[in-house]
């Protein structure tokens, strides 16, 4: 028999109000597609055909009107899209997340300004970054935190905007020093560094450290090993980490 994960009364009741705010969604949207036809185009088209009223004329008329009522009702369908995402993040995703552990904490928008910890692993080329899909709690007495990041890099003409994902959590060894494992996709730096023992591994990180016998304390051969298996499996474009006290 496959096991089936029950969801306590208090999630289907959670589901049932994230149904009921979809179809309510998907019902105002249509409604607002209707009334867009009927009066960016129905109506146009009955006024140009059943009236002797010159083209030019019609068309200067009706123009800045249909521009107008595009705008109006796209509008609140891009409105009421933002209150149901927010809502389906919030209530929905919030509601998945505490039915794994109660002691989990989401939130959707979290908007701190992470520009000084992101510089700290090597990030710091990004002139701005931000968190959101905030996820916090503890795990088996190990504080964490989980959350999609964007950042975005400022160029003369245009800002490029990159997404990704950022996993921060205590570990269990003591150290005195930063030791950042940084992926040479993000930054390659000219600075001299010794290389490990892992071949692999020196081909896509470079490894900057405050102390070197420190850095091969934390950085032991299985963790390499697991470092380049999660930087090859093909879901990330790459991986990078650092040892921060």
């Amino acid at each position: 028999m496959k096991n089936e994960y029950k969801f306590d009364d208090e999630f289907l009741k959670i589901l049932e109000k994230t149904r009921h705010e979809y179809f309510s969604f998907i019902k105002f949207c249509l409604k607002q597609i209707v009334f867009l036809l009927i009066l960016c185009i129905i109506i146009p088209y009955i006024v140009y055909k059943f009236t002797k009223i010159d083209e030019l004329f019609i068309f200067v008329i009706l123009m800045p009107f249909i521009i107008f009522i595009f705008w109006f009702f796209m509008s609140r369908i891009m409105l009421r899209d933002e209150e149901y995402v927010k809502f389906y993040k919030e209530i929905y995703i919030g509601g998945i997340v505490r039915s794994i552990n109660k002691n989990f904490s989401f939130h959707h928008k979290k908007q701190d300004d992470f520009h000084t910890n992101f510089g700290d692993i090597g990030l710091y080329r990004y002139n701005q970054t931000n968190k959101e899909d905030f996820i916090s709690g503890k795990h088996k007495k190990v504080d964490f935190e989980y959350a999609e990041f964007f950042g975005t890099i400022d160029y003369y003409y245009w800002v490029h905007i990159y997404r990704g994902i950022i996993f921060s959590c205590d570990f269990y060894k003591d150290f005195k020093f930063n030791t950042k494992v940084i992926n040479k996709k993000i930054v390659h730096t000219n600075i001299k560094l010794d290389k490990l023992d892992n071949i692999e591994f020196n081909r896509f990180f470079d490894i900057v450290s405050g102390d070197k016998i420190e850095a091969r304390y934390l950085l032991t051969p299985s963790f390499m090993e697991r470092l380049n298996k999660l930087n090859s499996c093909g879901k990330f474009k790459f991986v990078s980490c650092a040892f921060l006290k």
